[in-house]
């Protein structure tokens, strides 16, 4: 099994092990290294679990970090377009 195929596999497991939802960045990982069907599918997923943690949250300067992390979720997810 190649260095990526690992990767994917372990990053999958990981997903599968995030029961809280708060490992946006996981999804966005995924996404790089699968088909860019699957990947804007796991891209989707991140954005959708980032937008949820901004709207519930409270702290100025993690609000903003977030948003951060949201506008490049953005931005790679159209260099898969």
């Amino acid at each position: 099994m190649g260095e990526t195929e690992k990767a994917k596999e372990y990053l999958l497991r990981s997903i599968k092990a995030n029961v809280n939802g708060k490992y946006y960045k996981k999804y966005f990982e995924y996404g790089q290294l699968v088909s860019p069907l699957t990947g804007v599918e796991s891209y989707n997923k991140g954005i959708e679990l980032l937008e949820d943690m901004i709207s519930n949250n409270t702290d100025i300067l993690l609000h903003s970090k977030l948003e951060k992390d949201l506008l490049t979720a953005y931005c790679s997810l159209a260099e898969i377009y």
